[in-house]
C-alpha cells in the first residue's frame, strides 16, 4: 500500500480452513427371511472439491445385528470406522428388513428304487413311478429351493435335505402328497408323488395237507400232482392249503378257501377222487393248479382174490390178481403150498406174482393165501389153483 499521508506497517493474519462437514449414510437394505445378508451400501454427503469416498484416508465400514436365520422383522444397519483429517464424519443408521419367503419350490426329490416319470423339475407338480412287486417300501428323500421352508409327506415332517423311510407299499397306487410350505406358513404348493406297485404273479402254494392220509410225493411247491390212499370209512377229507404269496386266493374244488384255513369237507366216493386245488396270482391272470387224487379203499369183503393163475403167457390170468388190493398199501399176502410152506410172500402186494418161487415156475397144484390189509382188520383166506398147460 503507498500513500503521502500515512506511515503504513503491516501485520500478517491466518486463514483458517475447517473440516467440512460429512454425513454418511447407510443405505436402507432388505432380504428374503433364510437367505444370506446383502450386500451393505453407504450414501455420502458433504463431499467437497471432488473428493469421493476413495479419497478417505479410512473408508467406513458397515454392520448389521441381522443373521442369515434371523426372523422376519427390521435391523440396523451401522456405518463407523471413517477417518479423514478433512471432514467432520457424522453417521446416519440404515435398516435391513428381513421380510418372508414365498418359495415354496422343491430343489430334489428322488426315490431309492425306480425312476421318475417325468425327470423332477420345480415347476411339474406330479410324477408316477413304477416298481416291481418285489419291492415293499421305498425311501422318499426332498429338499426345498428354501432352506428353512416346512416340508411334509403325507402329513410327516420331513428335514430338507432328509428323507422319510421306510414308506411301506401296497399293491396298486402308493399316494404320496409332498407338502412345501413358506416359513411364515403364507404360502404352500403341493407335489404329488404315485408310486405304482405291480400286481404278484406268484400263483404257488408254500404247503398242502389233507386230514386224511398221506400225501405222495411229499409236498414241494413245484410239484402239481398227489396221490393218497384212505380207508373205506372215511367218508369225508379236507385240504389246507398255504399260499406262497398272501395276496393270492385259493379253490378247493371250485369252493373259495382262505389261506391256512381247512376247506369244507369233501365228500368221497369208493375209489378214485380228483380235488382239484387251483391258486390265482394276485394280477388275476396267473393261475397254477395242484392235484390231489384221493383214492378210497372198498370195504375188506370187496377184497376178493382169483382162485385161477394159468401164466403161459396168453395175457389171461398171467398173474394173480387181487381186486383192489392197491386200496390197501399196507397188505401183507403169504402164499402157502399143500405142505404148509411158504412159495411167496410180499409187502405191499400190487398183482404182480406170477407163480414163481426161487426163480423157477411152482408146479401146477392148488396153493393157500392168506392177505392181511392191515388196520387190524380180518385176514383173508383162500386158495389158488395153479394151471400152466
Amino acid at each position: 500500500a503507498v500513500s503521502s499521508n500515512y506511515t503504513i506497517s503491516y501485520i500478517d493474519g491466518n486463514l483458517t480452513v475447517t473440516t467440512a462437514t460429512l454425513t454418511i449414510t447407510a443405505d436402507d437394505q432388505s432380504k428374503t427371511y433364510g437367505s444370506a445378508n446383502p450386500a451393505l451400501t453407504a450414501s455420502y454427503a458433504g463431499f467437497v472439491n471432488g473428493d469421493t469416498v476413495a479419497n478417505l484416508a479410512t473408508a467406513p465400514t458397515l454392520n448389521t445385528t441381522a443373521t442369515t436365520t434371523s426372523p422376519v422383522g427390521t435391523y440396523p444397519i451401522t456405518a463407523s470406522g471413517a477417518v479423514d483429517l478433512n471432514y467432520a464424519i457424522t453417521y446416519v443408521p440404515g435398516i435391513l428388513t428381513v421380510v418372508s419367503s414365498s418359495n415354496v419350490n422343491l430343489a430334489s426329490l428322488s426315490i431309492n428304487s425306480g425312476l421318475l416319470n417325468p425327470v423332477f423339475s420345480p415347476n411339474t407338480l406330479v410324477y408316477n413311478v413304477n416298481v416291481g412287486n418285489d419291492i415293499h417300501t421305498e425311501t422318499i428323500t426332498v429338499s426345498s429351493e428354501d432352506p428353512l421352508a416346512k416340508i411334509t409327506i403325507n402329513g410327516i415332517i420331513v428335514v430338507n435335505g432328509g428323507s422319510l423311510t421306510p414308506v411301506s407299499l401296497v399293491t396298486g397306487i402308493n399316494t404320496m402328497m409332498i407338502k412345501v410350505t413358506s416359513p411364515d406358513g403364507s404360502v404352500t404348493k403341493t407335489y404329488t408323488l404315485n408310486i405304482i406297485k405291480e400286481s404278484s404273479d406268484v400263483a404257488t402254494l408254500s404247503n398242502l395237507s389233507i386230514s386224511n392220509g398221506v400225501l405222495e410225493p411229499v409236498f414241494e411247491s413245484d410239484v402239481k400232482n398227489y396221490n393218497t390212499v384212505v380207508k373205506y370209512d372215511v367218508a369225508s377229507i379236507t385240504v389246507t392249503p398255504i399260499v406262497t404269496d398272501l395276496n393270492a386266493v385259493v379253490t378247493v374244488n371250485g369252493v373259495p378257501v382262505l389261506n391256512a384255513t381247512a376247506s369244507t369237507p369233501i365228500i368221497l366216493n369208493t375209489g378214485e377222487n380228483i380235488i382239484k386245488t387251483i391258486v390265482t396270482a394276485e394280477d388275476g391272470i396267473t393261475k397254477e393248479t395242484y392235484t390231489i387224487t384221493v383214492y378210497k379203499a372198498v370195504g375188506p369183503d370187496k377184497v376178493v382174490a382169483t382162485n385161477v393163475l394159468s401164466p403161459n403167457g396168453d395175457g389171461k390170468n398171467d398173474f394173480w390178481e387181487i381186486k383192489d388190493i392197491l386200496l390197501y398199501p399196507n397188505n401183507m399176502v403169504t402164499v402157502y403150498d399143500r405142505a404148509g410152506r411158504i412159495v411167496y410172500s410180499k409187502k405191499s402186494y400190487s398183482n404182480d406174482w406170477g407163480g414163481i418161487y426161487n426163480g423157477s415156475p411152482l408146479n401146477n397144484d392148488t396153493y393157500y393165501y392168506l392177505i392181511d390189509l392191515g388196520d387190524a382188520l380180518p385176514k383173508i383166506k383162500g386158495f389158488i389153483t395153479i394151471i400152466r398147460d
